[in-house]
């Protein structure tokens, strides 16, 4: 299973995993999960679980306001905020194990067995064991619970219920009205017992011991795109005099150089060019133009519109694309600024020193995961060096990334298991200041990579992510939270041999080929 790690709160709607499913999530802030969301392990500052959410052991590892050790309050988003150690659960909820430093509020269809340092309420649903060092109360005749050791008082505020009920108050036990007689029912309490709970007093009663949960703690990984634009084939900057410019590396039938992007005096299809004019306010050749490169395709025709929206007062590049199998050649892409995609598919890996997002229904193959874009694991296809990409256009087919080919076949590189990754560290301040670092995806989206979001991710249509997912939180910032709505998926299953979604490179500097650091949603190190 996979593990799902974040630093700062978490929000999810629907949330799924193909495969051997999510195993852990691991949040510094709080958790909040919502319909058809579950995990093995949660583990967070405050975790409120409702809908038909679910875990086999929900932690809250908050420290309860006026203990030592305890900072800001529940709702607070402040950098070392510590408060509150809280778990609440509400509808078709089911938990096997909760374990909390504060109190538990049970309104769900029921948790097996409960540990909190503080007190527990329970109003809905069927519990096997509640221990808590203070009071336990039952204000519902359809709360049931099997045993309960309660530190403090036992509270019964509610008429009879069904099921048989121990109870063990190391304080007092006092009920509304009588729960039943024994032995349906066995209430015993330490210092008193009001009469109508039917019990008796047990000076033998000891307080029940409940561990204290651990402080979620993740290592805060390294994300930057410049350290990443040496390894990209086509390095995109917006230029004074909207231009576009693009560095060619590494790329099969393109000498190394700066092209510019523009189209022919006829058509709309844009081509790398050595040189660009504005004429009546569109991007056009000048000079040589026998040596004009198609670029990117946004359907068949020369007439088609073109790929390529700048604003250049933003820095703000938006690439549509709609042709199959692969809209832009393939290879890494590299932008300094924010990024857009709509359309696609792509077969390219997607970098940005600011933020990325989507408009419209996009698809992303990254450029490991094209090589086998027929989906064969046994490495026989090879989409990027063997040119299977668009069978349509003979001078586009000849272009592709030398650095992952060799001899025609394809060689990974661990920059082409990225699919989107977003954020810089702008090296003209000191220190390093961040820039961007939001993956903000909407409509409907395919990412067959790694997404990297250098600070927080989001993502309002449905989502399906073939690979990991990282949301850094790298610029710590106290009013911004990950939020993952309406259907979000990270399939697994069936991934090409020439995909590797836990290797990225290193960004700190040092070599290529690191595997992806721990401060992330989806990974497999914790």
């Amino acid at each position: 299973g996979l593990n799902f790690n974040v630093d700062g709160d978490l929000t999810a709607d629907s949330i799924g995993v193909s495969g051997a499913g999510l195993k852990n999530i691991s949040v510094t802030g709080n958790v909040m999960l919502g319909s058809a969301t579950g995990a093995k392990n949660v583990r967070g500052r405050n975790i409120k679980l409702t809908g038909s959410s679910n875990a086999e052991l929900l932690e809250a590892w908050g420290i309860p306001s006026g203990d030592e050790g305890s900072q800001g309050s529940y709702a607070s988003k402040k950098e070392g905020d510590t408060c509150c150690g809280e778990i609440e659960t509400s509808g078709g909820v089911v938990v096997d194990k909760a374990n909390a430093n504060g109190p538990v509020k049970a309104g769900s269809n029921g948790i097996g067995i409960i540990n909190s340092r503080k007190s527990v309420s329970l109003t809905v649903g069927s519990y096997t064991t509640v221990n808590a060092l203070q009071d336990v109360t039952i204000s519902s005749s359809i709360a049931k619970a099997s045993i309960i050791n309660t530190g403090r008082n036992f509270i019964f505020t509610s008429d009879d219920v069904t099921s048989p009920m121990t109870v063990n108050a190391f304080g007092t036990a006092s009920c509304k009205s009588n729960p039943g007689t024994p032995p349906k029912h066995t209430i015993k309490a330490k210092v008193s017992i009001d009469a109508n709970c039917k019990g008796l007093i047990d000076s033998l009663i000891t307080a029940p011991i409940v561990d204290k949960v651990a402080k979620v703690n993740l290592t805060q990984p390294k994300v930057d795109a410049w350290a990443l634009k040496s390894m990209a084939n086509y390095a995109i900057e917006l230029e004074a005099g909207n231009q576009i410019k693009v560095t060619v590396k590494n790329v099969n039938g393109i000498p190394d150089d700066t092209y510019y992007v523009g189209k022919l005096a006829t058509g709309a299809r844009e081509y790398l060019c050595k040189s660009v004019s504005i004429v009546y306010g569109a991007r056009q050749c000048t000079g040589d133009t026998s040596i004009a490169l198609p670029f990117c395709f946004n359907g068949n025709s020369e007439y088609n519109p073109t790929c390529f929206t700048a604003d250049f007062a933003s820095k703000k590049l938006t690439i549509t694309g709609n042709i199959v199998p692969s809209t832009m050649a393939a290879g890494v892409v590299w932008m300094n600024g924010d990024l857009v995609l709509n359309g696609g598919p792509f077969f390219n890996t997607f970098i940005a020193t600011n933020n990325i997002s989507t408009s419209g229904d996009t698809t992303v193959y990254a450029v490991n995961y094209a090589a086998n874009y027929l989906l064969k694991t046994d490495g026989t296809d090879d989409a990027v060096c063997k040119n299977q990409r668009v069978p349509h256009f003979d001078a586009y087919d000849k272009f592709y990334p030398k650095n992952f080919c060799s001899e025609g076949k394809f060689i990974p590189q661990s920059v082409g298991n990225i699919g989107l990754l977003g954020l810089g560290r702008n090296s003209s301040v000191t220190p390093k200041a961040f820039t961007g670092g939001e993956i903000s995806l909407t409509s409907k989206n395919v990412i067959r990579g790694t997404v990297v979001a250098g600070n927080i991710l989001k993502t309002y249509g449905s989502t399906t992510v073939y690979g990991y997912i990282s949301a850094a939180g790298l610029k710590n910032e106290n009013d911004v939270q990950n939020v993952l709505t309406a259907s979000t998926t990270v399939d697994l299953t069936q991934l090409p041999n020439t995909y590797k979604p836990e290797q990225i490179p290193d960004t700190s500097g040092g070599g290529t080929g690191a595997t992806a650091e721990s401060k992330v949603l989806w990974t497999r190190y914790l």
